[in-house]
């Protein structure tokens, strides 16, 4: 009787190779199509010839749509001779490959930033051909247009407060004054930066100021003192200075923030200091780029051992380049034995449903000694199949976001810091939104006009509690702060009469910011803050 291998047809080293190079294709298509980053491939004119789901995610447009289209199709206007200039130093043979950023106008008109990996590559005919790899960080640039709102929003509140507010390292050399400072000794920052402030004090006050500011700056301690200062008039008035150092983790000064509030009438009349204070705590981390490079990291764990079968530089860099490859997952990265990221790629390859988690904490080491940092990923783990549809391993995309994450931390602190100094000043601040009229007012804000802080006016119903002798003045202020032909400028004392009868008197400092449009010149903020000077 014949075995049944006599049946089967011979393998010979032809058909084995053909396999394997199928089984290779096949792992190649299942990258391409699972991507977390978008791929396009394109003739040297940019006609798209083949684009991935992630590609048409990023677009709006669908694949059918995009293959009848070219590259600069969807490139924005103002990014087009730039990546005309770097491509065609690409088809020179001057580079290799080049990285832009650069925006590009989604189907339904949107932009969508993208960092854009370029580079040619020949077809099986040997043909070159433009292949594009695409990663959204449209997020990255809405948080770097946050951040730049904020430290606007920061230097527009500093600016507008009425007393004069000012800055120095952590050695306690000065390197800002506000404008309230310098209108008021008729100065500029040439004379008062770094030490050049002791210039205003009066004779008789500056020994005693310097050396209590010094003592503080040594032993790290609030400074407080009084002194007069010298006026652009020549006269002198007494001023309460008071500073709070910022600290590191290790305790160690960082920066000064100080303000000078005018007691000179408290002085004349009473001779008995109240302490008003502002503490201004606030430090601005700059975001820096995330990656030098690509930041388009990608591995490929094989098997139901998740053995590591391929790691580009970007991802080993996540590492520091540790010994990776052919090491099973948690060989090669034992410190993660306990946490979830195992667990997560046993369920992706058993179940096929990809992982996907933003800013996923992970317990890492840089190298094989440790120690254990804390680090924040946005990743995805997706199922491959081999060439017969068995799953064959878990393709991996990580992107390393601590710096944002932790950024995001600082930033918070720092705005809450930022609100307590205002409130601990007795002051509120208020911000109209030019588009609605809406007034947003801080709780003491509301106190001081008597209006419920829950309650939420347009502009013409937040005067209605204005005095009516002022409140013809306080509009025609108004409207020449919003002036599109003016400066800006709205500052006013005035009463308000709340609910229970009784009167006060507001000082209102702020300014309009304007931005030139399709219509014309519009304001885009109007916001200050108010003081009872009652």
């Amino acid at each position: 009787m014949a075995s049944n291998s006599s049946n089967r047809p011979p393998t010979t080293p032809g058909s084995a190779s053909q396999q394997l190079m199928i089984e290779s294709e096949s792992r190649l298509r299942a990258i391409f199509d699972h991507a977390s980053v978008g791929f396009a491939i394109s003739e040297l004119d940019g006609k798209f010839i083949e684009v991935n789901p992630r590609f048409c995610d990023i677009t709006g447009f669908s694949e059918e749509e995009l293959k009848t289209m070219k590259a600069v199709d969807i490139i924005h206007t103002a990014d087009l001779q730039r990546d005309g200039e770097m491509l065609s130093s690409l088809l020179s043979g001057e580079v290799q490959n080049f990285i832009i950023e650069k925006r590009f106008v989604r189907k339904d008109k949107g932009i969508a930033w993208v960092k854009n990996s370029v580079s040619l590559v020949p077809n099986q005919q040997g043909r070159k051909l433009v292949i594009r790899v695409a990663e959204d960080i449209t997020a990255v640039k809405l948080a770097e247009k946050a951040r730049k709102e904020s430290e606007a929003k920061y230097s527009i509140l500093a600016e507008s407060m009425p007393i004069m507010v000012w800055t120095t390292s952590g050695e306690g050399e000065a390197d800002y004054f506000n404008q309230t400072y310098y209108t008021y000794t008729g100065s500029g920052p040439e004379q008062n930066l770094g030490k050049g402030w002791g210039q205003f004090l009066h004779p008789d006050d500056l020994e005693g100021a310097v050396e209590r500011w010094n003592r503080s700056v040594a032993t790290g301690t609030e400074y407080y003192t009084e002194f007069r200062i010298r006026g652009k008039n020549g006269l002198y008035r007494w001023v309460a200075a008071r500073a709070v150092p910022l600290k590191d983790k290790n305790n160690r000064v960082q920066k000064w923030y100080g303000t000078n509030a005018d007691i000179h009438d408290v002085k004349a009349l009473s001779h008995e200091l109240e302490s008003a204070h502002l503490q201004l705590e606030s430090e601005k981390e700059k975001f820096e780029t995330i990656f030098a490079d690509s930041s388009t990291s990608m591995a490929v764990l094989q098997g139901p051992l998740f053995v590591y079968e391929n790691a580009n530089p970007s991802y080993l860099r996540l590492f520091n380049n540790r010994d990776l490859l052919g090491k099973p997952f948690l060989q090669a990265l034992p410190e993660l034995e306990g946490q979830q990221f195992p667990m997560q790629a046993k369920k992706v390859f058993e179940t096929g449903e990809p992982y996907i988690e933003v800013e996923a904490k992970a317990y890492l080491m840089r190298t094989d000694q440790g120690p254990l940092e804390e680090r924040y990923f946005d990743q995805s783990y997706t199922r491959m199949l081999d060439g017969t549809g068995q799953p064959y391993g878990v393709f991996i995309h990580a992107t390393e976001v601590t710096d944002r994450v932790m950024a995001r931390r600082k930033y918070e602190e720092t705005a809450e810091r930022f609100r307590i100094a205002v409130e601990s000043a007795n002051m509120g601040t208020w911000e109209v939104i030019p588009q609605t009229g809406v007034v947003e007012w801080s709780s003491r804000t509301s106190e001081l006009f008597g209006v419920p802080a829950e309650k939420q006016l347009h502009l013409s119903e937040a005067v209605v509690n204005v005095h009516p002798d002022d409140i013809d003045r306080v509009n025609k202020a108004i409207a020449a702060a919003t002036d599109p032909n003016g400066d800006g400028a709205y500052e006013i004392e005035y009463r308000v009469v709340k609910p229970d009868g009784q009167s006060r008197w507001l000082s209102l400092l702020g300014k309009s910011f304007f931005a030139d449009t399709p219509e014309g010149r519009q304001v885009t903020r109007f916001s200050g803050t108010v003081l009872d000077v009652t």
